[in-house]
């Protein structure tokens, strides 16, 4: 899996992404969050209790299935699964309840610091990519229709006893009756054996019928 013209595979760059995101929320937290009591309120505890839990399930469990997504051995449904995974646990753990408080502290008393908004930016960045994420995969998707072909014979079809059109032997279905008729053998009543029980037989003429008796 890339991500669009990057030669870096998904599951790295999502390793990446997280491990830059937890640097800047353990930055903007030192730096800003705890000394800003009169915004963040009892929310800063909260914010570091989300951090803690989100950096130990990051290191223990989601960077593990990132890793393990990109063993060759594996198919590409298992791969996937276990990219999913990881991106289901930080989204749930880290980037919801992190964006929800920085959300909330912006809205009520606005931008005070540069790392502030840097930290914004990339918590709702991640926030939008896992909704996205989980909005596709938890979408039903339609079974596929066991009779999905057309009904009839397919158009390109031609076949070759259609009147007009020659089989594939380069030869109508008429002159193929004919020459049919002329090898083959007669039966016992004096019929060609080309022609059906139903289907009338021509007189012979009168001067071949002499010569035959003669």
């Amino acid at each position: 899996m890339k991500l669009m013209h990057m030669k870096v595979p998904l599951n790295i760059f999502c390793l990446y992404w997280w491990t830059t995101g937890h640097i800047v929320k353990l930055w903007h937290y030192s730096a800003f969050v705890r000394h800003e009591a009169s915004i963040y309120g009892a929310s800063s505890k909260l914010y570091l209790l989300f951090l803690i839990l989100s950096i130990a399930l990051f290191v223990v469990f989601s960077s593990m299935c990132f890793l393990w997504s990109t063993r060759q051995k594996v198919d590409r449904a298992t791969k996937v699964r276990k990219m999913l995974l990881g991106i289901t646990i930080m989204y749930l753990f880290s980037d919801l309840p992190i964006f929800i408080i920085e959300f909330l502290a912006a809205f009520h008393f606005g931008w005070h610091h540069l790392l502030q908004g840097v930290n914004f930016l990339l918590t709702g960045i991640t926030w939008v990519l896992g909704s996205f994420i989980g909005l596709v995969h938890s979408a039903p998707c339609a079974p596929a229709s066991p009779d999905s072909r057309p009904n009839g014979p397919s158009p390109n079809t031609h076949s070759a006893t259609a009147p007009g059109r020659q089989g594939s032997s380069g030869l109508t279905p008429a002159r193929q009756q004919r020459d049919h008729m002329a090898i083959s053998p007669a039966r016992s009543d004096g019929r060609p054996a080309g022609l059906s029980e139903g289907r009338a037989v021509l007189p012979l003429p009168k001067q071949t019928l002499a010569r035959e008796t003669i």
